[in-house]
């Protein structure tokens, strides 16, 4: 992040085949929220942080199927 001064966290995986939601979501989720938050505070030039609620909010074709999955 050195030299941002604005950044983007786009805080949830986007899976949608998930067996362990704790594992595969949810812990990522605050891990890496955590870290992303622990980096900004270690940065001094950065004058604005954005949260989206996913990366899915930047997928305008949404939603597509995991590779063989089928609609029902």
């Amino acid at each position: 992040m050195k030299d941002c001064e604005i950044v983007i966290h786009g805080g949830t995986p986007f899976q949608l085949d998930v067996k362990d939601l704790q594992k595969e979501l949810f812990d990522p989720t605050i891990k890496g929220t955590e870290n992303f938050l622990e980096a900004v505070l270690k940065t001094p030039e950065i004058e604005k942080v954005i949260f989206i609620a996913s990366v899915a909010a930047y997928n305008t074709s949404f939603p597509f199927l995991p590779a063989g999955k089928k609609s029902r």
